[in-house]
């Protein structure tokens, strides 16, 4: 065969409309992910710990400090370190601010996440059509971003996308020869360890399963256990430093909150798995696409979805995405759009030189459901970042509180942080040691790291102390009595209601009761934040 000729065949296997729909993807994907935090001020929700360690590690000359003194709790600092180096060089070196990053680098990352899966995809999938679809379903699964988005996912992000380039590599070094892909899986494989603990769970689950189903061998358990032992050695100059210096309880502690109870296990049975804002086509196609693959005695996806459920609740949701991806797709390309095409049109004769997408959208209902699934993908989509950067984001009332509080009060004070919010979703409670330097008895991010018990104890009482908001002064009383814990100051963010003419700030409650009992004294009050000291 000539030159040219092998030329024009590597032509004819470009497919554009599989180009076409992943450049779609990545655009759409990019758009939801990052559009709506161009107006914000500030990350959204979460991330003020990273954003201590960070400084800390900054501060420490980037060698690893042995604790955090976030929230005066001395934090082990055993958090796994890759995320807080890149953040912190990167600020170092080009000067963009701490926040600034912690607000838009989590979006970057995950909108990275969509080539990640497609190379996934292409390499584990026959049907060009289902690798076309299943991309630009992943791109817009509200799971896929919903938590990556936010300033915690610095580290988040950056372990899941380390995690799908693993499991990547791991396909590919099961289903080719030589040690290329050896190399390239022991390098991503320790990039996974070093960014999210529980991206290394999952991805030890991922290629567990890819090996097991697509790689059996005595050659491929060979490099396995090389990339294992590879994995382990380059991580060992991190975790071999924390267990010398704490011990395995920090370890222990964290995992220990991954969810596993009975009742996070049955919450996957709301079928809302791909977390839409409205209809649940994603988790439904999902579903019917996960009992269609077992039908057909295909158990590899049904086998790598229960592993991630099995292997880590907590934040399975987000992992099992691309097995989502792949299932809503394949009933979508095997089953829907072949029954809309029969009943909306006349039978087309197959033509080779018809490409999947002509033969998908053959018909004219094909093409209007086509169009309405992907109206509705995108809006679900947008709908995630659209409320959280309204809701999940510190107000800047609050900020201009911190920097009072900052200025004008002793350090090494004790606060309570009424605000009425869920303590894992309460971007006021958990910036403000970060941002103060005092510490917020509410705040519980960082316990997971001291011991697993007192992570849980905290999240109740900080659960019931936000009842407080809309009880009287004797509630904080018997929440001091019933802790132990005493505080000098309460601050308090006043309640947003929604009215007609828009969002209106009005006192909580409680706020009354404070001032009547004349244990408290406003020091501080302006539109949206009151903060009382306890007279002694």
């Amino acid at each position: 065969m000539s030159v040219t000729s092998k030329k024009l065949n590597n032509r004819t296997r470009f497919d554009f409309a599989v180009v076409f729909i992943f450049v779609l993807s990545l655009l759409l994907g990019a758009y939801v992910r990052i559009s709506q935090l161009l107006p914000l001020h500030f990350p959204i929700n979460d991330g003020g710990l990273f954003y201590s360690m960070t400084g800390e590690l900054q501060a420490n000359g980037f060698h690893l400090p042995a604790f955090v003194s976030y929230n005066h709790t001395n934090i082990p600092f055993v958090y796994p370190p890759l995320g807080f180096y890149f953040v912190g060089l990167l600020s170092s070196l080009t000067g963009w601010s701490l926040l600034k990053i912690f607000q838009f680098l989590p979006a970057i990352l995950a909108t990275l996440t969509i080539p990640a899966f497609f190379l996934l995809a292409r390499d584990l999938l026959k049907s060009k059509a289902v690798i076309a679809l299943s991309t630009l379903i992943f791109a817009l699964i509200p799971a896929n971003f919903y938590w990556l988005i936010m300033g915690g996912g610095v580290t988040r992000a950056l372990g899941f996308l380390f995690s799908l380039l693993t499991l990547w590599s791991v396909l590919r070094m099961c289903t080719r020869p030589g040690i290329k892909y050896v190399i390239i899986s022991a390098v991503l494989g320790t990039l996974t360890v070093l960014s999210h603990p529980e991206s290394a769970i999952h991805t030890v689950v991922g290629a567990l399963v890819i090996f097991v189903f697509l790689g059996r061998t005595k050659v491929n358990l060979v490099k396995s256990l090389i990339v294992a032992i590879a994995v382990i050695a380059l991580s060992s100059p991190w975790w071999a430093s924390a267990i010398a210096v704490h011990g395995f309880s920090p370890f222990l502690a964290a995992f220990g909150t991954g969810g596993y109870r009975i009742s996070v296990l049955l919450g996957f049975f709301q079928i809302n798995l791909a977390q839409e804002s409205y209809l649940t086509f994603i988790g439904v196609l999902a579903v019917i696409g996960l009992f269609y693959e077992m039908a057909k005695k295909h158990f590899f996806l049904p086998v790598w979805w229960f592993a991630n459920i099995l292997s880590e609740p907590r934040s399975a949701v987000l992992y099992f995405t691309p097995v989502v991806a792949i299932l809503a797709a394949q009933v979508l390309v095997d089953l829907v759009f072949p029954a809309i095409n029969k009943l909306g049109s006349k039978p087309i004769e197959a033509d080779k030189q018809r490409s999947w997408a002509d033969e998908l959208l053959s018909g004219t209902l094909a093409k209007i459901a086509f169009t309405f699934l992907l109206v509705y993908f995108i809006m679900s989509a947008y709908q995630v970042p659209y409320e959280e950067s309204r809701k999940l984001v510190v107000k800047d009332g609050d900020l201009t509180a911190f920097q009072w509080v900052k200025t004008n009060l002793p350090p090494d004070q004790n606060f309570l942080l009424l605000t009425g919010d869920d303590p894992l979703m309460d971007p006021t409670s958990e910036w403000f040691p970060a941002l103060t330097g005092e510490n917020n008895l509410a705040t519980i991010q960082g316990y997971e790291w001291i011991r697993n018990s007192e992570f849980m104890d905290m999240l109740v009482t900080s659960s019931y102390l936000q009842v407080c908001t809309v009880m009287d002064s004797k509630c904080l009383e018997d929440w001091k009595s019933q802790t132990g814990l005493t505080f000098d100051y309460v601050y308090i963010r006043k309640w947003q209601v929604q009215k007609q003419e828009g969002v209106e700030l009005i006192p909580w409650p409680i706020q009354d009761s404070l001032l009547e009992s004349g244990a408290y004294e406003v020091i501080y009050d302006t539109q949206s934040t009151t903060i009382y000291k306890v007279n002694k």
